[in-house]
């Protein structure tokens, strides 16, 4: 197109305009913190070195607490992987955000109106990918929300044999070991770390034995085949070992890609793992050990050794990230809080009661192990506030917990019969919300996705008629 000579000074002018606003635009999104979140699946605090374990498990999350903040005493709302990851990505109890449920006929999925943050930050310009490591964290839970990029292509048939010729069970394609997520995350950082992103990284290793460590690591922990509670632990450690030095060759990998290190981290779990105590072995109920998250921020500005001590959740998270990466955001309709003022040491947060809860009925079945099965039969609904901690059971009341958490931290002394005014209290404000004990939306069934979570030792221990 043929322009007049009289214009073209103008449309000049008007181009370097336009490539002045795009470069300041570029250099504002090159400024602004990308965000890496880790999270690691069923994997207690206090079987990490940051957290005062005395086995050597977690070298490289103890450097990144070091350098960074720890959280010390944080608590998931929920001790099953999608629920828990919920309020993780939505800043909401589970009663709001919908996903209450592993299993069954209800609350499997987000509600359509819940904002995720990886749309609040695709929507900010940033760029948003995951790489999952189970069928728990997929989208079959609309975890996926907001994502451009949802690595779970593990998942696709269910393989034949289920039991290989040394006798390791074959979850067929439902999960992914640590170096396999690791090689798919490094793999998109190469192509995407240029500009501002949010990945979320899913490890599931610890969850259980089906899927084990290489042969070397196994060997360097010195772990044997027995199923004694010790041997089964030293697996569960080992196991936490592999998975910390996959994290360990992530984060090397972040930090040759940007020397600058702007990048936040942040690594938390979704619950932990019971691991004999309590009676229990697996996960699915809320003693302590189940329920206190490790919660690492590192980078971005933050202060390097700094330990925040009060109560906080995970659904504190969301806030929590978002003041960090875009201060001054405004965020309504979520039940989490930020903890930049405690982290800024300007402040003190809120003394806020903590909810946790647990619908599913269920059987965990332990591999390797026929005699260990647990069995869950109740509904569970836990409120902290203070010295004190009440665990609700809905179809058995009378079973109910309360624990003065001073006097005894490790939830042995049930006091419900003893001071039956306080447990009273707690109930009281459990029944003050409807929306806690709803019966919530139904799902129609879906036989893959049950075949799946099968596949990982999960069981219904009783149907749960809609």
């Amino acid at each position: 197109m043929l322009v007049p000579a009289s214009q073209r000074g103008k449309i000049s002018i008007l181009v370097l305009v336009t490539l002045v606003i795009l470069a300041a635009t570029a250099c504002r999104n090159r400024e602004r913190p990308s965000l890496l979140l880790i999270t690691l699946d069923t994997t207690r605090a206090d079987h990490l070195g940051a957290y005062g374990y005395g086995r050597d498990t977690s070298p490289n999350l103890d450097r990144l607490a070091a350098g960074g903040v720890r959280f010390v005493s944080v608590m998931s709302q929920a001790a099953v992987t999608p629920v828990s990851h919920a309020s993780i990505l939505t800043g909401l109890q589970p009663y709001h955000h919908g996903l209450r449920s592993l299993h069954g006929y209800r609350d499997l999925r987000l509600r359509d109106d819940v904002r995720t943050l990886a749309e609040i930050l695709r929507d900010r310009g940033y760029e948003t990918a995951a790489v999952i490591s189970a069928f728990p964290a997929s989208s079959r839970f609309d975890l996926d929300r907001g994502f451009t990029h949802f690595e779970e292509g593990f998942l696709g048939e269910e393989e034949t044999d289920q039991i290989d010729m040394t006798g390791i069970v074959n979850t067929g394609e439902n999960q992914r070991r640590a170096d396999e997520t690791t090689r798919l995350a490094i793999e998109w950082l190469e192509t995407n770390s240029h500009r501002p992103f949010f990945l979320w990284i899913h490890y599931f290793d610890p969850h259980d034995f089906h899927l084990l460590p290489p042969a070397s690591y196994l060997n360097f922990c010195g772990v044997t085949t027995g199923t004694s509670r010790e041997e089964l632990i030293s697996l569960y450690d080992c196991e936490i070992y592999f998975m910390d030095a996959q994290i360990g060759i992530l984060l090397a990998r972040l930090r040759a890609l940007e020397p600058g290190g702007r990048t936040l981290v942040a690594v938390t779990a979704d619950q932990g793992e019971g691991l004999g105590d309590h009676q229990w072995w697996s996960h699915g109920v809320l003693y302590r050990e189940q329920i206190h998250l490790p919660l690492i921020l590192q980078g971005a500005g933050l202060p390097a050794g700094k330990e925040i001590t009060g109560l906080a959740q995970s659904i504190d998270i969301l806030p929590t990230l978002l003041d960090i990466l875009m201060p001054g955001t405004s965020l309504t309709a979520i039940d989490g809080l930020s903890r930049m003022e405690e982290i800024r040491g300007d402040g003190v947060a809120d003394e806020r009661f903590s909810y946790s809860e647990s619908r599913n009925i269920l059987s965990y079945a332990i591999p390797h192990s026929p005699g260990i099965r647990d069995q869950k039969d109740d509904e569970l609904y836990s409120l902290i506030r203070g010295r004190w901690k009440y665990i609700h059971h809905r179809r058995r009341p009378e079973e109910s917990e309360l624990f003065d958490l001073v006097e005894d931290p490790e939830e042995i002394r049930n006091r419900y019969s003893s001071e039956p005014e306080i447990a009273q209290e707690f109930l009281a404000l459990l029944e003050s919300d409807p929306a806690i004990f709803a019966e919530g939306v139904l799902t129609p069934p879906n036989p893959e996705a049950r075949e799946r979570l099968r596949s990982l030792g999960y069981l219904e221990a009783a149907p749960e008629n809609p």
